[in-house]
């Protein structure tokens, strides 16, 4: 093996991944890395960014398993390969999917705190990125509970693609946290024009309307907003089929789309307590509107 070269460490690399030996492997990428530094060929920085990846992807084997301080260090060690990486290849395609991962590394060790500064030039710097790393970074504030930095990464990948439906889903559901329910409407109501065959964003619109329904004292928009609860809860219910996404990725060359259709659908829903909230909220619009109970009557039975 001439020594000099990456191209040698990069087929023992691969031979022993072939063969499921990882540890041997990791001896390899680490070398690859060393000696494409200054590469600027094209396949010097395809097998720098390689050997990266999978120094970075591999590291975290095994830390969910472990306990204690094991666990801590090993994830430290796993975190800082994840941040070279993405720092070295912010654009890289998987960046998205090794910026989830480092942020669980970082919880791990034990600096939940550090979270924010995953996602920190994402909220501060959007343009640089697109509508997937900017979605998957919200996702990352939202798992943490930071749900005002997880609104603003979600809109900015909405000002990145409009038709982003996770960004949207994902920006409903922040809003309906929150209970900010005026821009959640329009939000819910992008979401459904792109996503008509999902029975749950016909009751994300129901439950915006439904926060409108309880904020306002005026009767006569009380109703309105009542009555459009009513009917978007109705029309949730009565979808025949609900077509979910069990796969999506996409690169710069190609898309992979999985779905899954299921028919006879009875308007069970998979939003969480959000369901428990609308059907709450759907027995006190009927039993309002329809049987003019006031609102603190109809508690007991909506609860």
């Amino acid at each position: 093996v001439y020594k000099g070269s990456a191209l040698p460490y990069y087929v023992l690399s691969v031979a022993a991944q072939q063969k499921g030996d990882t540890q041997r492997a990791q001896q390899y990428w680490p070398r690859i890395v060393e000696l494409t530094a200054n590469d600027t060929t094209q396949t010097g920085r395809e097998l720098r960014s390689n050997a990266m990846f999978n120094l970075a992807a591999t590291a975290s084997q095994g830390v969910e398993e472990l306990q204690g301080d094991a666990q801590k260090t090993k994830a430290r060690s796993a975190a800082t390969a994840m941040k070279q990486f993405l720092d070295a290849y912010p654009q890289h395609p998987d960046a998205p999917r090794m910026q989830a991962s480092y942020a669980r590394m970082v919880t791990l060790s034990g600096d939940s705190s550090a979270v924010a500064a995953v996602y920190a030039d994402q909220l501060s710097n959007p343009t640089k990125y697109n509508d997937l790393a900017l979605t998957q970074a919200g996702v990352i504030a939202s798992q943490a509970g930071r749900q005002d930095d997880a609104a603003k990464l979600f809109a900015a990948a909405l000002e990145q693609n409009r038709f982003q439906r996770d960004a949207l889903n994902n920006l409903a559901a922040t809003y309906m946290q929150q209970k900010k329910y005026e821009p959640m409407l329009p939000i819910a109501q992008r979401l459904l024009a792109i996503d008509p065959a999902n029975p749950d964003n016909y009751l994300f619109v129901a439950i915006a309307y439904q926060g409108l329904a309880n904020a306002t004292k005026a009767p006569a928009q009380k109703k309105a907003y009542t009555d459009s609860l009513i009917k978007w809860n109705r029309q949730s219910e009565a979808q025949a089929v609900k077509v979910t996404f069990s796969e999506f990725t996409r690169s710069d060359s190609r898309a992979v789309l999985g779905l899954n259709v299921v028919t006879g659908y009875n308007g069970q829903i998979s939003l969480g307590h959000g369901a428990f909230y609308a059907v709450g909220a759907y027995a006190t619009a009927v039993l309002m509107s329809h049987g003019d109970w006031s609102f603190w009557a109809t508690l007991p039975v909506s609860a």
